[in-house]
């Protein structure tokens, strides 16, 4: 072999070497491609596509005592609702009908009971909420959180302390209410999910998630109860003795 033809096999050589050093730095520079996390979910035997994409609000809420007796005052039971408010009127009834008798004494004793009845529903919730906010504390050490991510057709429910997980359809939420702290979701069955609205970082962000859950939820009306004020009965007392104290200065 002359020495040109050694001269252009060992260029050719360099010259596949070269190419083959920009064809392994292409490679490497090249950025690794993201293959889509998605995964297959049952909800109710309907199945449906659970993925970050779909994702479209992430929050949670803390029951603290505020957000608790906002949650209890609205969600009571119709089954509740109903046997306080119809002993109520039949003692109120009876005992104006007893007037006109001639066991007029016993209408005191009615309207007493009317007023007993009227005294439980009132505190009944202001109860409930003292009784879950003191379990809480006594099982967790703090304030218990439910974190609650919303996708596309359905949300995810999570508490803390709690391994299972809990979906639900937005055609399933029959109650939807908005007030002062929180963003109540309540189904036929009285599962109940919680938003805090502190969980947001901005008063956008809470008028974008008041607009997709009422679109999401179309079977029931989205109600509000912001202007609704919820005081417990030793903040109230409280809050008269410092008012009354600050007239008499």
């Amino acid at each position: 072999m002359s020495e040109n033809d050694q001269k252009d096999l060992s260029q050719e050589q360099a010259a596949e070497e070269q190419v083959t050093e920009v064809q392994q730095t292409e490679v490497s520079e090249q950025k690794p491609v993201k293959e889509k996390k998605s995964h297959t979910v049952k909800i109710g035997g309907k199945e449906c596509q659970e993925s970050k994409e779909d994702l479209v609000f992430v929050t949670s809420c803390t029951y603290n005592k505020t957000n608790l007796l906002e949650i209890t005052n609205n969600t009571r039971r119709f089954v509740y609702t109903i046997y306080y408010r119809g002993f109520i009127t039949l003692f109120f009834v009876v005992g104006i009908l007893l007037w006109f008798t001639t066991w007029r004494y016993m209408t005191f004793g009615m309207l007493a009971a009317c007023a007993f009845m009227v005294s439980v529903y009132i505190k009944k919730p202001e109860e409930d909420a003292i009784r879950i906010y003191n379990k809480n504390r006594a099982d967790f050490g703090k304030d218990l959180t439910v974190h609650t991510d919303f996708y596309q057709d359905h949300l995810l429910h999570t508490q803390e302390g709690v391994s299972g997980q809990m979906r639900i359809f937005y055609e399933g939420v029959n109650r939807l209410v908005e007030t002062e702290h929180v963003f109540i979701l309540m189904t036929a069955m009285y599962m109940t999910f919680t938003v805090d609205k502190s969980c947001f970082s901005s008063q956008e962000e809470i008028d974008d998630f008041r607009a997709f859950i009422s679109r999401k939820c179309f079977k029931t009306r989205l109600k509000d109860r912001t202007m609704d004020k919820y005081e417990y009965s030793a903040d109230k007392k409280k809050r008269k003795e410092q008012e009354k104290a600050q007239k008499n200065k």
